[in-house]
């Protein structure tokens, strides 16, 4: 791209000169014979027909040769001229500054005018964009950016955040939340980055079972935004419609929760199927309020209602939705990741008090698994093997980085080392939204330690 740049400065500098050497020349205004020597109209004292011609009479030029007159006196043009020397100055300028500067081994994009940058930025590859994006973050840091110039950047950057095939670099939300804090950035554009870099998504589980659970996941896009914090999206009243018939489920996301943009957050939850909703494929309806803000619980930059269509196909009562790996495979591998890492799992307690219950909870890191797995966790007395607390479930994803931690209150539980059973559940494999095969084995990671929590 600076190639092409360099390139397009030289085709403009080219024009500037032809624009400049027309304007030097002017229109012709008359066909008057002219003296070619000094510019004399020689109306009247020239005789083409004549054998003998006398000499110029200004210059003395003789006017013999055909040579010596040019037909037509010309006006010169002073805006050809001054366009072709603003537009020679406006490209010679910048390239002589490269020349320099790249001989001195500097960073020739400091000699680039502003709007040389910013059609860098919007027509450059990959590595120009982001170099002359530098360049201009740095412009704006000093101060030396007008609104006008930060309105240009800031509309490409909106372009680019919206492209979906655009390669995104957190430095391109970086320049619009430094342009933000500036107040160079209009509530209107910031909202509309705000919303952009949220992408926010809800789904639900395509296949289920009558009367059974049907999982729904919320979450936002978190490679699209600064890279650090930039604002918030707050998001309620969250409902589902299986056909006509309103799916109910838990209340907690009745209320309005906030997601930090810029993070991998998302919430999942489970509503629960009407047992005598007909088995077909049902045409679906998920649909969440959502807000962009710049601090939770601030005023609103921009508010929309999110309606995603989805199909989901119902089976009957009983039916299973996911498939089961044989447990002896894996056997080996899921161990040595389990229980062999000595960080993978990990037990604690907060101490309750005489009427608040202890609350227990398991912390798993369980990345890089070969196949996907559902587990309930469990808790096993050592001292009485038939005392058994189920914490929560857990579930992940094959060959991804993925940590879990599950807890639940427990009365009386005063146990300083258990047994950490993780056992296949097919229910947990039905309540998430993309699993549709688990890993049929169990863990046991013996004598976990209990740790004292804060």
């Amino acid at each position: 791209m600076v190639l092409a740049g360099l390139i397009t400065l030289n085709v403009l500098a080219v024009a500037g000169m032809l624009l400049l050497a027309r304007g030097l020349i002017g229109r012709r205004i008359n066909d008057h014979p002219i003296c070619a020597g000094c510019g004399f109209d020689l109306v009247g004292v020239f005789d083409p027909s004549a054998a003998q011609r006398p000499p110029c009479p200004e210059c003395g030029r003789p006017l013999n040769l055909s040579v010596a007159i040019r037909h037509g006196a010309r006006v010169r043009r002073p805006a050809w001229i001054v366009a072709g020397a603003v537009l020679l100055a406006a490209t010679l300028g910048p390239q002589l500054a490269v020349v320099g500067v790249s001989i001195a081994g500097g960073n020739f994009r400091a000699a680039f005018p502003t709007w040389a940058l910013i059609l860098e930025l919007s027509a450059g590859g990959f590595a120009d964009r982001n170099a002359a994006l530098l360049q201009l973050d740095a412009r704006l840091k000093a101060g030396t950016l007008d609104r006008a110039e930060v309105d240009r950047i800031v509309a490409v950057a909106l372009e680019a955040v919206a492209d979906e095939r655009t390669v995104w670099n957190p430095a391109w939300g970086a320049f619009v939340v430094a342009a933000r804090g500036g107040k160079m950035v209009s509530d209107a554009d910031y909202g509309r980055f705000l919303r952009l870099a949220a992408s926010p998504r809800i789904e639900a589980r395509k296949v289920v079972v009558a009367g059974g659970s049907l999982a729904v996941r919320f979450g936002v896009r978190p490679d699209r935004a600064a890279a650090g914090q930039c604002g918030y999206l707050e998001w309620s009243g969250a409902t589902v419609h299986v056909g006509d018939v309103e799916v109910s489920g838990r209340s907690a996301h009745s209320g309005t929760m906030a997601i930090a943009l810029g993070s991998n957050a998302e919430s999942a939850w489970a509503l629960t199927l009407p047992s005598d909703l007909e088995a077909r494929t049902w045409p679906s309806t998920l649909k969440v309020r959502l807000r962009v803000t710049e601090s939770p619980g601030g005023p609103a930059l921009a508010e929309w209602e999110l309606v995603s269509p989805q199909v989901i196909e119902v089976r009957p009562a009983g039916s299973r939705t996911v498939e089961v790996i044989a447990p002896a495979e894996h056997q080996e591998t899921f161990e040595r990741l389990l229980v062999g890492n000595p960080r993978a799992v990990r037990v604690e307690r907060t101490a309750g008090s005489r009427s608040i219950p202890a609350h227990v909870s398991v912390v798993l890191d369980g990345s890089n698994l070969p196949v996907d797995a559902a587990f309930e966790v469990v808790l096993r007395s050592r001292g009485d093997p038939a005392r058994r607390w189920s914490i929560g479930h857990v579930q992940f994803r094959a060959g991804q980085q993925m940590h879990y931690s599950v807890g639940v209150d427990i009365e009386g539980f005063d146990e300083k080392v258990v047994d950490v059973l993780l056992e296949a559940s097919g229910t947990s494999a039905e309540r998430t939204v993309d699993l549709v095969r688990y890993w049929g084995g169990t863990v046991v990671v013996p004598a976990a330690p209990v740790v004292e929590g804060p």
